[in-house]
């Protein structure tokens, strides 16, 4: 949130089924209409194939889909 407030875009997050993250903890990000990326609680076969112990949530937006 704090993300996209400092670059003045507007957004709204969509339900997803990305298979790295979590069913119902997880959703696309998007921008005029357009996914520019996602957000989600890491699945737990995720964690344990790079040694992780704790729960992570994980995001990535495309910036460039989003700044002029």
């Amino acid at each position: 949130n704090e993300l996209m407030n400092g670059i003045n875009a507007r957004y709204e997050l969509r339900k997803s089924s990305a298979k790295r993250f979590i069913e119902g903890r997880q959703a696309a990000v998007i921008v005029a209409g357009k996914e520019v990326g996602f957000v989600g609680e890491l699945h737990p076969i995720v964690l344990k194939n790079f040694s992780l112990e704790m729960p992570c949530a994980a995001f990535e937006v495309k910036l460039k889909e989003i700044v002029v």
